[in-house]
């Protein structure tokens, strides 16, 4: 998903670091971690009841330790 691809730029994780309520590139890589974790959230991501169709977890599509990486 190119959206999540240009998270490796720093300036990009500035703009959406207030989309995920976050401060920095640790704080956004917790979040992500705790919420595939969760049990329901899980459910959610195995599939999409109404559409039929897998919905990726956000760990496969970024690269956790690259965010913010590029200044």
């Amino acid at each position: 998903m190119p959206v999540f691809a240009k998270t490796v730029s720093g300036r990009y994780f500035d703009k959406i670091k207030p989309l995920f309520d976050v401060q920095n590139p640790q704080e956004l890589a917790e979040k992500i971690k705790v919420c595939e974790e969760d049990s329901f959230s899980q459910l959610w991501y195995r599939s999409d009841y109404f559409m039929q169709r897998e919905i990726p977890q956000l760990s496969g599509v970024l690269n956790l330790d690259k965010i913010a990486s590029v200044k």
